[in-house]
């Protein structure tokens, strides 16, 4: 699943995904992600922090509280140390800046296993 609010950069995603032979979900905002999770076998979720409403590190945790095998990929274009969240990430987060490298991306989505 793609949780990510910028047209482009979700698009983008989609098609990476696709190309790792792959049918991914896409979602604009928390709450659409919320619903694809609640009705879908995610084992994989990207995620930008920066989304309007609930961020994606929130997110990122109530997803996890839902299904803990489902592992996360947070992206931003700040450094998620710099962030001064308070909140303890779920283990299988992982975290990629803006902009990626493609095939940085490509390297993770592989390592983190393909079902978006």
């Amino acid at each position: 699943m793609i949780v990510e609010d910028e047209p482009a950069v979700r698009d983008l995603m989609v098609t990476l995904i696709k190309m790792q032979n792959c049918d991914p979900y896409a979602a604009v905002d928390s709450e659409q992600a919320m619903q694809v999770v609640e009705s879908n076998k995610i084992d994989l979720a990207l995620i930008d922090i920066g989304l309007p409403g609930e961020d994606g590190i929130s997110l990122s945790i109530r997803i996890n509280s839902l299904d803990s095998r489902i592992k996360i990929i947070l992206m931003s274009a700040v450094d998620i140390d710099n962030m001064g969240h308070e909140y303890q990430l779920p283990k299988a987060t992982d975290f990629i800046r803006k902009p990626f490298h493609l095939q940085t991306m490509i390297d993770k989505i592989r390592l983190a296993g393909c079902a978006a």
